[in-house]
C-alpha cells in the first residue's frame, strides 16, 4: 500500500464509527498519523495511517497558516455532521 509514497510504513482501519477515536490514539503512539480518511452517510469511515509524515490540529486558522507554508489539502472527508481535513506538503 505504501510502495513509492515516501511512506516507511501504512495501516488502515474500516471502522463502523466515523473516526475510531480509540485506534487511531494507538497508531499515533505507534508515531503514524493520518494521511487519508474516507467517510459514509451511514457514519462509518476507512482511515489510513503512515509512518514518515507531520500531524497537526488546526482549523480554519492552522488551515490557512499551513497553507501559506506550502501544505496543501490532500483528503477530506464528511458525514452528516463531521468534517475532517488532511494537509500535506508536496
Amino acid at each position: 500500500m505504501d510502495g513509492g509514497t515516501g511512506f516507511t510504513s501504512q495501516v488502515y482501519e474500516l471502522s463502523p464509527i466515523f473516526l475510531p477515536k480509540e485506534w487511531i490514539m494507538e497508531q499515533w503512539d505507534k508515531k503514524y498519523y493520518i494521511t487519508s480518511v474516507a467517510g459514509a452517510l451511514n457514519g462509518s469511515a476507512m482511515v489510513v495511517m503512515s509512518k514518515g509524515v507531520e500531524l497537526d490540529f488546526l482549523y480554519p486558522s492552522g488551515i490557512h497558516r499551513r497553507w501559506e507554508n506550502g501544505y496543501r489539502i490532500t483528503s477530506t472527508a464528511t458525514t452528516a455532521d463531521q468534517a475532517v481535513f488532511i494537509l500535506s506538503t508536496p
